[in-house]
This record gives C-alpha cells, sequence and structure tokens, in this order.
C-alpha cells in the first residue's frame, strides 16, 4: 500500500466517523493519526487474507470490514475530524482473527433456512406421461394375481392400498424363506413399487448457491421417529419409469428379475421438527456444522422452509450403516418388549480372536461426541452412523444437547450423568463403546483439538444467533406496513416467533459449548502446567488405565480394538515434577503391586516403583514410553520373537479383570502345555500337545457365558505356539516370510488355521515345499490387499480356505521326516479353529450376506426368453381381493 492509498484511506475513515461528514481533511493533517497510519500498516503485514488493500476501496463488504477493525482498536474523541487518543495493537490482532474466522465459517452450510424455501408443483406432462405408462405395463401383472372379478385399477390409490394391506396380513402367517413367502412377498415388493408411482409428487429443494434441484416426494418411510418427507431426484424417477416403460415385464418373475431397473427409492430426506420442537432442526444443524469444523466426514446438509416449517434437507450418501459392522449385547427394556444393543463392538473379518483393523480408529471423533452429549448418537442399533467406503466414520443425524447428559472420565471415555434417566435405554448413551473403544492417543488428541477450537465454536454459535437477529429485524419492520394481508401478517408473527425462538437457543448453546469445553479439564489431574507438559499429562492417563488391568475381550468373547477397562475406581489425583527428570503420580487409594510387577514384566522401565501404597514415582523418559498395549503384546499384530506371551503370572493377573469363565481348568492347560513345551520331547509330541492344549482352551470356552478372559488366553496361546514352531524349524531350512505371514494372518484374523498348517508343514518335513511356501506368501498378499472391511472379509474367507487346501497338500506323500513321525495308526487330532462357534457362526454369516451385497452387480438384467416361466399365474391359490 503506497502512501497516497493510504492517505486517501485514512482521509475516507475519518469522513465518515465524523460528525461533520462533509468536513474537509487536508494531507497535513494526517500526520497527527499516527495511530491510524500504525493500524493500517499492521492490518497489511496481518491481515492477508482478510483485508485486501486492491479491493477493499471498491468492496462495500471489505471496506465495513476494514472499519470494523479499525473503529474497535483506533480510539478517538468525537470531533470533526475525530481526535485520536489511543491504539489497541493486540486486539486489533484479534479482530483480524475473529474475521478469518468469520471467513471460515461462511464457508459452511447457513443456519437461515427462512431464505431457502421448498416448492410443491403439480405433476408436470413429463410426470403424468410416465406414471401412466408404468401403470400400464404393471396393471396386467397385477391382475394375474387377483381374483378374475375384482375390478382393479392401477390409477386407483383406494384399490392399490387394499392389495397392499391384503398381502401383508397374508404374509404375516407364512413362514420366511419357504416359496410360498417369497411369492407374496415379491407380489407385496411390486404393489409398494405401484404406491410410490401414484404417489409422486414433484418438488423444487434449494441449495446453498441460490439454485435448486427437481425431486420428487415419495410415499415411503425413512424410519426413525423424526417426522420425515422422502425424495428421490427427478433424474432417477426419468430413468427408472422410463426404463419400465421401455422394458417388458410379463408377470411377476420377470418383473422381480428386472425390478433394479424400476424401483424408486430415497435418495434424500427432509427432517422436520420432532413433535413441533424446532429447535431440534437448529440443534442437528449446528451439530453437523460442529462435525465439520472438527475434520470429520459429515454428511451434507442444507437448512430451509418445508411446508411453513424449518427443516433440514440431508440428501443421502454412498455409504453404509454402523450396523452393518458393528454388534452388541442385546437388552429388552422392562417397559417394553422392544430390543436394542448397547456395549457394541466392532466386528471381526475372521473367527473372532483379533480385533478388526480393517476399519479406521473413531478416537478423532470423540470430541464431537462429548461436546454433543447426545446419548442417542450411535441408536440401540448402531443404525445413526455409518461408514464410508466400509472404512472410516461417517457423521450423520447427529444433536447438540441443551442439558448436560454424557460426562467425560479418566479412560477419556464418556459416561451418562443425568440422575435417573441415565439407566434408561434414551439415556445410558447406547453403544457409545464404538468411539471409546479407540486410540487413547487418538481420544486425546480429539479433545485436545476441541479445546483449540473453542473460539471458532462458540464465535459459529454467534453468528447463528446474529443471522436470527437480522431476520428478526426484517420481520419487524415487515409488520411495521399496514397494507399486509392477515394472512401475510400470521405467517410473519409466526416466523417472527419461530427465529427469537432459535435466536435464543442459538445463545444458549454457545454457554454450553463453552462450559462442555472448560469441563475436560477436570479429567485431568492435578498439576502445573510450568512443569508437567499435556504429553505427559496424557501418559500419566495411559499408566493409570495400565494399572487397572485392561482387557481385549468382552464376557461374550468380542475383541475390543484396544485395550478396555470399565469404571477405573483409583483416579490419580495429581502429577508432578519432582528431581532427577522424574514425575510423582498420587492416586486416591492404595496402588496394586503386583500390577507394577506385571508392568515392569512388559517393559515398563525400571524406573518405575512405589512409594509408599499411594505414590508411583516414573522417570520421564520411561513415562513417555508407555502405551495402553504394553500389557499385552499379543494386541499388536506385529510378532515379537523375545516377547513371553503366555506367561503364567501374566495370566494369573490379568485373570481378575474377566468375570468368572472356567479360569482355573484353562490355567491347568496352560500349565501342562509348559510343562511338556519345556522337555526334550520330539517336536511331533509337542505339536500334538499344542493341539491338545487349543482344544482344551475351546472346550473350556464353549463351556461357559463368560467366554472373555478364555479368548484372551487362547489368542495368547496362539503367539506362544509360533515362538515355538519357528524355534523348530532349522535357520537354514527357515522362510523368510514366516513372520510376515504370520502378521498377515493375524490381520485376516485367520490365526489359529496358520498355525496349523505350520504345524503340518513341520510334522510333515515340508517347510521348504512350493505349497507352504507359496502359502505364506499368499498369506502376505492377501492381508496387504484388503482396503476395507468387506475386503478384508472376503480375504479372510479365502486364507482360510486356502488353509484346509494346504493341508490337504501337505498330506500328500513326501520325503521322510527328519523329526521323530506320529505312527499311521495314531489318531489324528481334529482342527480347532478358534472361532468361539457358538457365537461367531450367525455373525460370520451375517459378514457373507453383506459381502455377497457388495458382490452383487448394481444393474439386475432382466432374463432372456425362456428363463423364466411367463403363464400368468393361477388365481385360484391367490389372495382374492
Amino acid at each position: 500500500m503506497d502512501a497516497t492509498q493510504k492517505n486517501r484511506i485514512m482521509t475516507r475513515f475519518l469522513k465518515e466517523i465524523s460528525i461533520n461528514k462533509g468536513i474537509a481533511i487536508l494531507p497535513e493533517q494526517l500526520a497527527q493519526y499516527a495511530d491510524l497510519d500504525a493500524a493500517l500498516e499492521s492490518i497489511e503485514a496481518n491481515g492477508v487474507g482478510v483485508i485486501d488493500y486492491h479491493t477493499v476501496e471498491n468492496n462495500p463488504g471489505e471496506w465495513h470490514r476494514l472499519k470494523d477493525i479499525l473503529m474497535r482498536n483506533v480510539k478517538f474523541a468525537e470531533g470533526s475530524p475525530p481526535r485520536p487518543t489511543g491504539y489497541d495493537a493486540p486486539g486489533l490482532l484479534s479482530r483480524i482473527a475473529f474475521w478469518r474466522r468469520d471467513d471460515q465459517l461462511s464457508t459452511l452450510p447457513q443456519n437461515d433456512y427462512y431464505n431457502r424455501r421448498t416448492v410443491t408443483s403439480p405433476d408436470s406432462v413429463e410426470l403424468t406421461q410416465l406414471k401412466a405408462a408404468a401403470r400400464a405395463k404393471m396393471e396386467p401383472i397385477i391382475k394375474q394375481f387377483l381374483h378374475r372379478d375384482y375390478p382393479f385399477s392401477a390409477a386407483n390409490d383406494a384399490n392399490v392400498k387394499s392389495v397392499i394391506g391384503l398381502l401383508e396380513k397374508h404374509l404375516k402367517t407364512l413362514t420366511k424363506g419357504t416359496e410360498e413367502y417369497d411369492k407374496y412377498k415379491q407380489r407385496l415388493d411390486m404393489m409398494n413399487d405401484l404406491d410410490k408411482i401414484n404417489n409422486l409428487k414433484l418438488i423444487t429443494v434449494p441449495d446453498e448457491m441460490g439454485g435448486s434441484t427437481a425431486y420428487c416426494e415419495l410415499a415411503e418411510s425413512a424410519g426413525g421417529v423424526t417426522e420425515k418427507a422422502s425424495l428421490v431426484s427427478l433424474a432417477t424417477v426419468r430413468q427408472q419409469l422410463g426404463n419400465l416403460r421401455d422394458g417388458n415385464p410379463t408377470n411377476r418373475a420377470t418383473y422381480t428379475a428386472a425390478r433394479g431397473n424400476f424401483k424408486l427409492g430415497t435418495e434424500a430426506i427432509i427432517k422436520l421438527p420432532k413433535h413441533g420442537e424446532i429447535v431440534e432442526v437448529q440443534r442437528e444443524a449446528m451439530a453437523l456444522n460442529v462435525s465439520r469444523m472438527l475434520g470429520l466426514d459429515t454428511t451434507r446438509a442444507t437448512t430451509m422452509t418445508h411446508n411453513g416449517q424449518p427443516a433440514l434437507f440431508v440428501p443421502f450418501d454412498n455409504i453404509r450403516l454402523m450396523k452393518d459392522f458393528a454388534r452388541g449385547k442385546t437388552f429388552t427394556p422392562l417397559t417394553s418388549s422392544k430390543t436394542y444393543e448397547h456395549y457394541s463392538t466392532l466386528n471381526p473379518v475372521g473367527a473372532g480372536l483379533h480385533s478388526n483393523e480393517y476399519i479406521d480408529d473413531f478416537g478423532p471423533s470423540l470430541g464431537l461426541f462429548y461436546l454433543c452429549s447426545d446419548t442417542d448418537a450411535m441408536g440401540g442399533y448402531n443404525q445413526n452412523k455409518a461408514l464410508r467406503d466400509a472404512r472410516s466414520l461417517f457423521v450423520f443425524d447427529q444433536v447438540i444437547m441443551g442439558k448436560d447428559k454424557l460426562g467425560l472420565d479418566s479412560r477419556l471415555s464418556m459416561q451418562p450423568i443425568e440422575t435417573i434417566v441415565k439407566h434408561t435405554r434414551h439415556g445410558q448413551g447406547r453403544n457409545r463403546t464404538l468411539i471409546e473403544d479407540s486410540s487413547f492417543n487418538a481420544k486425546f488428541d480429539s479433545l485436545e483439538q476441541l479445546r483449540r477450537r473453542g473460539t471458532l465454536l462458540a464465535q459459529y454459535a454467534d453468528r447463528v444467533s446474529y443471522q436470527h437477529g437480522q431476520r428478526e429485524q426484517q420481520l419487524n419492520r415487515l409488520l411495521q406496513r399496514r397494507d399486509l394481508t392477515t394472512t401475510q401478517r400470521n405467517a410473519a408473527e409466526k416466523e417472527l416467533k419461530e427465529v427469537k425462538t432459535l435466536k435464543k437457543d442459538a445463545t444458549d448453546l454457545r454457554s454450553v459449548i463453552i462450559e462442555r469445553i472448560k469441563k475436560i479439564e477436570n479429567v485431568f489431574p492435578k498439576h502445573k502446567p510450568a512443569e508437567i507438559n499435556r504429553v505427559e499429562l496424557r501418559q500419566s492417563l495411559v499408566l493409570e488405565k495400565l494399572l487397572h488391568n485392561p482387557v481385549l475381550f468382552t464376557s461374550q468373547g468380542r475383541p475390543y480394538k484396544h485395550p478396555w477397562t470399565h469404571r477405573q475406581a483409583n483416579p490419580i489425583k495429581s502429577v508432578d515434577a519432582i528431581d532427577g527428570g522424574r514425575v510423582m503420580l498420587t492416586f486416591g487409594k492404595d496402588v496394586s503391586p503386583e500390577m507394577i510387577d506385571y508392568l515392569k514384566r512388559q517393559g515398563a522401565g525400571a524406573s518405575l516403583n512405589l512409594r509408599g501404597n499411594r505414590q508411583l514415582i516414573i522417570s520421564r523418559a520411561d513415562l513417555a514410553n508407555l502405551n495402553e498395549k504394553m500389557l499385552h503384546p499379543e494386541a499388536q499384530s506385529v510378532y515379537a520373537h523375545d516377547r513371553h506371551y503366555l506367561d503364567l503370572r501374566d495370566l494369573r493377573t490379568m485373570s481378575s479383570a474377566y468375570e468368572a469363565g472356567n479360569k482355573e481348568t484353562i490355567l491347568a492347560s496352560v500349565d501342562s502345555y509348559h510343562r511338556i513345551m519345556a522337555s526334550h520331547l520330539p517336536a511331533a509330541q509337542k505339536i500334538k500337545a499344542m493341539q491338545t492344549t487349543q482344544k482344551e482352551i475351546q472346550d473350556a470356552i464353549n463351556g461357559t457365558e463368560k467366554k472373555g478372559f478364555g479368548a484372551h488366553v487362547m489368542k495368547k496361546l496362539q503367539f506362544d505356539m509360533q515362538q515355538k514352531l519357528q524355534a523348530m524349524i532349522s535357520p537354514l531350512e527357515m522362510p523368510a516370510n514366516l513372520t510376515a505371514a504370520f502378521n498377515a494372518a493375524v490381520r485376516l484374523d485367520r490365526v489359529a488355521e496358520f498355525n496349523k498348517v505350520v504345524q503340518e508343514a513341520i510334522s510333515k518335513n515340508r517347510v521348504t515345499s512350493a505349497a507352504f511356501t507359496t502359502y505364506l506368501t499368499d498369506c502376505v498378499q492377501r492381508a496387504a490387499a484388503a482396503t476395507n472391511h468387506f475386503e478384508a472379509v472376503a480375504r479372510s474367507q479365502e486364507l482360510s480356505d486356502q488353509s484346509a487346501a494346504v493341508l490337504i497338500q501337505l498330506n500328500q506323500p513326501a520325503p521322510s521326516l527328519v523329526i521323530d513321525d506320529v505312527s499311521d495308526d495314531e489318531e489324528e487330532i481334529e482342527v480347532m479353529p478358534v472361532s468361539l462357534v457358538e457365537i461367531r457362526s450367525g455373525e460370520q454369516q451375517v459378514q457373507r450376506e453383506l459381502l455377497s451385497d457388495v458382490r452383487a452387480p448394481t444393474t439386475i438384467v432382466t432374463p432372456t426368453d425362456g428363463t423364466v416361466n411367463d403363464k400368468p399365474e393361477d388365481p385360484r391359490v391367490d389372495v382374492s381381493v
């Protein structure tokens, strides 16, 4: 900015703030405004992207912004021209930051729903013709399964709904999966398709950019308790009904075979206020914007007016609901027969011994879920969130609650905190475990990000309130007019009431946001920030978690993604820096010496020691090296030669963290296993002992409802067996990629089957055979090829199938054994893939069905002539109407 422009800007600014706007200001008078000069220089240096001096003089919006920054931070006494009295340099930088944040907020979907309105219109000629053509194709087919005397018309809505009612009633009397059931279900599908076509209504939906898109309202339930309007784009209607018009379905079978080309499905919804509570719409819109500001993948949503109410337009994305990837324990409320799930974990991709590594960690979303305090964020069946590309979290159906319903604890997990309500199904935060079962570091980082974004989030709430305030002023001016009709006045008064309500709600939410962010600090122990940094604070909580004996499996035997602790009864009270580069952690209760020993065995560091009963001393270096998985090296998918995976001392200590479940039987089996492995018995007998131990533990798991401990020991056993098996192989014959293949089998959750193949290769002296080495290479390649959950399920099943095939190959005639052979008449021990059969079979069937869905073609091709029966159905065996 040259001196001429600066003088011009200063002169204009001073005139605009003078009492006498027409006063002449001479160039020599500007010398006394050194503060104003300095402010303009600071804005030029620090306001890049906020103020552009090339355009500011001709851009009213930019000039208003520049004037705002100057007026707030360069002080003047009234006059013509005003006299300078001071300059707030830090305040000026703060105001520049405010406008920078405002630019960021302006890119978000806005809450000014009154500036966008849906418009319904009568059927166009095109839509009328498409409907008629569809009915003409469907009516003859429908009449094939109606009584021949029934006067049915496809255009008669009452006729259509009557048939739907009868079919639904009859379907309830039939058994699912039978041919008869499928036949009636297909008829009902066809009738519902016709009902949707008959009730299509044109609607124009506005967008944020001032444009609009043509949709049709669809007679289809979008689910949930919130009132919703289901929409399908007019483009899709043209395509699908055009396919039906141009196609040649002649009966139920041919229609069903090609139905994918004809049927109309929901592509977007308009969510209306639940029970008339208009703040619900705003709170969802604001929550989704908070999600965006926190960098999460979030549904596109636009606020608008629909049927005279604030509403939220939500287009559907290419996603799969979380219920396809997770499962929990089923509960039945005392006051209802409707069940729900809680304490969900992610589905494993294979047998169920290893957690799912093909779904990204949800830790980065903890800040959002905590801030919103929405106990129904996941839903009773994990239907309120989704995954994109079967891999990463996708946020929709999220609401900021006005009341605090969920608090934080030192696990960085959420806890229901409402009195009494917290024990109900709606108040306990069903399936929040999916978010809580995330990396501790990622959860901590998410909360730290939330703290850093606090100013932006508060400003966002201010912006929403300001927008409503602007609309409030417009409506007040409108209501002052005398030429309004009664209808116009009533509509304006109704909207004014709504706007005032929403303005207040935005202001209230601002306070809620600020207060919840402040409360994050209450989770952390007392400390001096100058002495204990944030990372050390996090590591202190990691140590607290480790001392509470985390588990890897639920009581039902499902794997957690990360080590899990329940309510931690002995939180850290304070963290203090002491001499020698050490810190001292003070607990509220006595610390378990047994857990200290356990930690040291797993590499926590020699500096970790008790001082008294409630204080721990640890070096800063050892504190920094702690991680939440260190007690359980088998929780990693990376095998280590030097770890003791099956230490009986560890098993006895960790057993106390699990519920009862044949613990002594399992420990006795492991003890016997260790004695045999430490003996000088031949390799063949040791392998047989491995298989015997595996079977004994599997039987113990199957014999109890509390499967967590057994599943954990079984996982440890697989890692220990791999150590023992590798020790049986000559270094000259050791496959270079054996460890990598084992790691791959762990990731694909087929470790027991992998170990069985290795056992067989050693027993048959085939570790250098092409069958075995190819198998190892394929293991590595399969694990690397899978990029998401469904691909991993497929690769895991392929590995399981290949394992069975390779076992057969390895049993083909081979050279004589180097190690002691097992006589031919000895009974072969049955392979026991560790799948927790009773629990897993149903889950794996679901996985296969979902995988089948993924593999299915998106377009259904109409069968060629001769592949289906084109004869009309016999009306004598069908429903009479």
